[in-house]
């Protein structure tokens, strides 16, 4: 493995990105106990003095468990349907950032892109403008993509290409993108044992495309990919 040292050094802003898949339950709805631990591990970040912005996805798995709707969001094929559980989910997820911030004392503020939001340079201005001042009041900007209005053409397509765009406009000095897999491995571990992991990526070509796999989760829409 190279060294990664070099990455992690004079870090004072950085992205927080989590999927899915590491916040809600094999049930559906939110995994409390699994927000709880990234909302403390947060503030120990805050507490060493870095800035962190959080990229959540999870409102529409909320959404739809709030709904009573028992079906995962690749079971739903009414588009509409799924924006009404963004929609509704996205207030649960909120809440409940919220709630286990203030804990500790510390307040969150919420914005809702989407991938048009990023191209125009008036609203390009307007997003880097929020973030930088909720970091100044030590304000936790928690982003998500605004699912309850994107169509295909303006969407992200997931929460990993939100959470690097949410970098380059905070001008962050690290993404970090936390899954429910400990890393990227040559092979798929879940159906590999001896699969080893990639611990340096200095290039990205075919054989790293190979290695990234599909979508491996429930309620995740992107993947090691």
């Amino acid at each position: 493995m190279k060294d990664r040292t070099k990455y992690l050094k004079n870090l004072k802003r950085i992205v927080v990105k989590i999927g899915s898949s590491s916040l809600t339950s094999p049930e559906g709805g939110l995994d409390m106990e699994n927000m709880a631990r990234l909302v403390n591990e947060i503030k120990d970040f805050m507490g060493r003095g870095l800035e962190v912005i959080l990229v959540s996805s999870g409102a529409m798995a909320a959404g739809l468990k709030y709904l009573g709707e028992n079906r995962s969001p690749k079971d739903i094929v009414d588009i509409s349907m799924l924006q009404a559980a963004a929609a509704v989910g996205q207030v649960e997820l909120m809440k409940a950032y919220r709630d286990l911030f203030a804990e500790y004392d510390i307040k969150t503020g919420q914005i809702l892109l989407t991938h048009e939001d990023t191209t125009r340079r008036e609203q390009y201005l307007n997003i880097k403008n929020t973030i930088k001042n909720l970091l100044k009041l030590n304000v936790v900007p928690v982003i998500n993509e605004n699912d309850s209005v994107a169509v295909d053409e303006i969407k992200f397509g997931d929460n990993d290409e939100l959470g690097a765009m949410a970098a380059i406009i905070s001008e962050a000095d690290l993404l970090v993108i936390l899954s429910d897999i400990d890393g990227l491995y040559d092979e798929d571990p879940r159906s590999n044992s001896k699969a080893k992991m990639i611990g340096f990526v200095d290039s990205i070509g075919p054989g790293i495309e190979k290695s990234a796999g599909g979508n491996g989760s429930t309620y995740g829409m992107g993947g090691m990919e």
